[in-house]
């Protein structure tokens, strides 16, 4: 039973360079079918996320841990390492060898994680399908073993059903404090990272008739990024992300569209990441891409593994450096 929650969207905003036709095709990120992850593996580093998905759980995971040491917790400039998941086992990608490890198997998270974010701390947060229809809870991850408590759970299964998750950093929606933002169909929201509540920050975002299609990144300028996927009705008509996704620069504070960037040369794009001036795209076929964020368009490079997982969500550190 698939969960229909991307399929009604209107609006547009006429920024510059909005409608630029491209391609894409099938839904948002479901929870049915299930992804199909990767093969349970023992953890070397445990980094834990939690969730999110379908009615499901809104899951908070602590500062990750690389062996005795976050893969995040660096001096100054921290790691230049990404993070993505499928549904059952997280991954690190490091940029700098463009290497993509397996950290391990999620243990306790509901049964299926589907995005996470990772804030200026290296603390990751989630959203995961606790297979009970009562909306989101909030839970703590265990960096350790990866084990997640609940902290609290809405009461409605009315919440709003958040694709994608990031946090903007400080000083972009919030001057004084990172907030965790998502998508939900074509809407903008907040998440409250102490219950797990979602709140409007700006409705119909999206252009009619495309809905968010997984992931959304937010940079330290105040640009923000958003995965989407649809065909474009009444504003955007022609506008055809269903072959392909397509790429959405959007502003952090406001909601405001400012750039279509096209095409990002693949489906299903339910992971985004940043760093040093490049975005990473992670689809749920298992394609990694990166592509300047310069130009007219993007120009989308893949970076190839021998039996990639079916990527469910990645996450970039909230202070990912603007360039390289």
């Amino acid at each position: 039973m698939a969960l229909d929650f991307f399929v009604s969207s209107r609006r547009s905003a006429g920024s510059e360079n909005l409608f630029v036709s491209s391609r894409r095709s099938a839904g948002s990120k479901n929870l049915f079918p299930p992804y199909k992850g990767a093969p349970a593996m023992s953890p070397s580093f445990v980094f834990r996320t939690v969730a999110r998905a379908t009615w499901g759980v809104l899951a908070v995971c602590a500062t990750l841990a690389c062996g005795s040491r976050s893969a995040l917790e660096e001096t100054g400039t921290t790691a230049p390492v990404l993070f993505a998941h499928s549904q059952q086992s997280l991954y690190a990608l490091d940029l700098t060898s463009e290497t993509l490890t397996t950290i391990g198997p999620f243990q306790g998270c509901g049964e299926g994680v589907f995005d996470l974010a990772a804030d200026e701390t290296g603390t990751l947060l989630a959203v995961a399908y606790d297979g009970v229809a009562s909306g989101y809870t909030l839970m703590r991850v265990d960096p350790r073993t990866a084990a997640c408590t609940a902290i609290g759970t809405s009461s409605s299964t009315t919440e709003r059903f958040v694709n994608g998750l990031a946090f903007a950093p400080r000083g972009t929606v919030a001057a004084d404090r990172e907030v965790l933002v998502g998508f939900s169909d074509r809407d903008y929201v907040a998440i409250d990272t102490a219950t797990g509540r979602s709140s409007l920050l700006a409705a119909g975002v999206l252009p009619d008739g495309l809905a968010s299609s997984g992931d959304v990144v937010v940079l330290r300028d105040g640009r923000a990024f958003v995965t989407a996927t649809g065909t474009g009705t009444g504003t955007a008509p022609g506008l055809d992300c269903e072959a392909h996704d397509c790429l959405f620069e959007f502003d952090s504070k406001t909601g405001t569209l400012t750039k279509n960037w096209g095409d990002v040369g693949y489906p299903t794009v339910y992971g985004l990441g940043f760093w040093g001036g490049q975005l990473y795209g992670f689809s749920e076929s298992g394609a990694i891409f990166r592509s300047a964020l310069t130009g007219r368009t993007l120009a989308p490079a893949s970076i190839t593994f021998p039996g990639a997982p079916t990527f469910g969500g990645a996450a970039s550190r909230s202070t990912a450096p603007l360039t390289p």
